[in-house]
Formats: structure tokens, C-alpha cells, sequence
């Protein structure tokens, strides 16, 4: 969020609730004492079209370190692209007769966006995981991610396997797109993302992130 957006926030939590205004552990904010009359009415306001509670899964799902514009240890800008990749994949693959339901039976993936190799945004435990990255096209350097799959806490507990180094972030989204589709038709029922990522040769993943199938076929 930008400060004058925290500016309209804190506008907001004292017009319809009680003016107080909670950080979640998951980059989310809380404004509390909500009376429910009300509720209709701050939901209406833009900024809560910006910052719907009621996101897709995948923006639901995105976490995403300071990055590079206030980190001198980031090598790549990380919030507003984590958000709009995550707002691309939920536009492209939400259908509007389920509402994505159906994949949200699997589980949301988790999509997490570190600017550097200090994770501070964790993406080892996350299902697709991002690590800020240089590329080397032609003669010039690219902003570019190392992409990770198959990560998790809880019972099933495992890292990532860090799948393609180095992709220039101009490609991601297409990268993506396709890693989930293939997901969306190969998976078992009720299985996340993280199960079919890890029984999954990592060299087809390989493959699918970059396009290679695409590219041979052409």
C-alpha cells in the first residue's frame, strides 16, 4: 500500500468503525468495530475494491518482501509485480460459473516473492516460490526470478525445489499460466499443488516453466 492509501485507510476505520486498524501475519489489515448496518457501505468504497476482502485465490495467497524500491539488498521490485502476477493468474483462470471453486478444493497456492537470497519472504514453504535474480539477455541485464516448486509447512512439511533459475520477469506470468493449467489437468482429486509439484519430474517442470514443449512445437 502506498501512504496515501494508509492515509484513506485510517479515514475509513474511523468513519465506520472504531478507528482502530489491525495488521495481519499474512500482510492483511483489519478494520475493527464494524458496525454490520455499516458494513454494506465501507465495502462500497474504491479503496476496498482495491483491497477486496473477498480476493481470488491466488492474491489471496501471495506474500512478498519489501523488494528492491526500499531494500538495498533486493535486486528486483517484488509487491507490485507479486500482486499483479497474482491478479493475472486469478483473472485468467477463475471460471465465473464456480468462481474458482474447484481449484480452491485443492487448496489455495501459495505464492510467495522474495527480492534476493535472504528470504525474507520465505518462498522456500511456499507452493511456487520467487527469488529476486539477474539475467544476462543479449548484451543487457534483466530484472529476473528463480521460480521453486512444491514447498510447505504442516504435516507434509518440505522445501521447495528451486525448478528454473534466472527467468527474466517479463516471462513469468506466461511461465505460470502454464505450470498451473497443467496442474488444473493433471491433478488428483483433491490434490494441492504442492503433492503434484513434488510427483512431478522437476525436468518436465523445467520444461513447462520455460516453454520448451511450446517452442518445439513451433
Amino acid at each position: 500500500m502506498h501512504g496515501i492509501e494508509l492515509v484513506e485507510l485510517a479515514r475509513l476505520a474511523e468513519t465506520y468503525g472504531d478507528g482502530g486498524v489491525r495488521i495481519g501475519t499474512d500482510q492483511n489489515f483489519i478494520v475493527s468495530g464494524v458496525p454490520e448496518e455499516r458494513l454494506d457501505d465501507l465495502l462500497a468504497e474504491p479503496l476496498m475494491q482495491t483491497y477486496s476482502p473477498f480476493p481470488g485465490p491466488f492474491e489471496r495467497g501471495v506474500v512478498a518482501c519489501t523488494g528492491s524500491e526500499f531494500c538495498r539488498f533486493a535486486v528486483v521490485e517484488t509487491k507490485e509485480r507479486a500482486v499483479k502476477w497474482a491478479r493475472t493468474l486469478d483473472a485468467q483462470l477463475s471460471s465465473p460459473d464456480d468462481g474458482g471453486k474447484d481449484r480452491e478444493d485443492a487448496g489455495v497456492i501459495r505464492m510467495h516473492f522474495s527480492g534476493c537470497s535472504a528470504s525474507c519472504a520465505q518462498p522456500q514453504i511456499a507452493d511456487i516460490g520467487f527469488r529476486g535474480d539477474i539475467a544476462h539477455v543479449g548484451e543487457h541485464i534483466e530484472e529476473a526470478v528463480d521460480i521453486g516448486l512444491g514447498g510447505s509447512l504442516g504435516p507434509d512439511a518440505a522445501f521447495i525445489d528451486w525448478v528454473v533459475g534466472a527467468l527474466p520477469v517479463d516471462r513469468v506470468p506466461d511461465a505460470l499460466l502454464r505450470v498451473v493449467t497443467r496442474y488444473s489437468e493433471e491433478r488428483r482429486p483433491g490434490e494441492p499443488f504442492r503433492l503434484w509439484a513434488r510427483r512431478t519430474d522437476v525436468d518436465d517442470l523445467q520444461s513447462t516453466l520455460a516453454g520448451v514443449a511450446e517452442a518445439v512445437t513451433s
